[in-house]
């Protein structure tokens, strides 16, 4: 019963959201919103399309937009470098289809993401294990010892980042 109903509500999202923009796309194709400075090329190709939906929304909207762009893809903002290192975590783990991984092997695929900042880290040198605890410590995610190939090593669990994935990167079905 429930899915229906949320289903429905979707569905009708969806189709406002159809009529919006076929009402508003000339608009919506010549919008080229003002992007913060402070935000670095991936977040601001990222907010484009969102910044201009909010210009055309109205000047509350695009200051909601702009605060949020900010607060959240900000290259200083703790919150929004706690983001992408869940996504990208979430990412290495699909790939290897591995219910744990050694620290040491999250920290090499991540030094891989080349348009991240984890190959650069800090002093232009790659993200290391410790770093990586220091910034999943807030969110309650700790390394912990694993026995992996016969030997001893700290790594994490999948099942240690799903509450934080969850709450961070929610999935989105339209």
């Amino acid at each position: 019963m429930r899915s229906d109903r949320i289903s429905n509500l979707f569905k009708q999202l969806r189709q406002k959201a159809v009529r919006w923009t076929q009402d508003n796309l000339a608009a919506l194709t010549d919008c080229e919103p003002e992007i913060p400075d402070s935000l670095n090329d991936r977040a601001q190709d990222s907010w484009r399309p969102l910044l201009a939906i909010a210009e055309i929304a109205g000047s509350e909207w695009l200051e909601l937009g702009l605060a949020s762009a900010i607060k959240l893809s900000d290259e200083k903002s703790e919150i929004s470098k706690r983001t992408l290192l869940l996504g990208d975590i979430r990412n290495l783990f699909k790939q290897s289809r591995a219910a744990r991984m050694a620290s040491a092997d999250i920290c090499a695929g991540l030094a891989l993401i080349e348009e991240s900042p984890w190959p650069e880290w800090r002093n232009g040198q790659p993200i290391t294990a410790r770093q990586l605890a220091r910034l999943l410590e807030p969110l309650g995610i700790r390394p912990r010892q694993l026995k992996m190939d016969r030997i001893n090593t700290r790594g994490y669990e999948w099942n240690d980042f799903l509450d934080s994935i969850s709450r961070y990167l929610p999935e989105v079905h339209i």
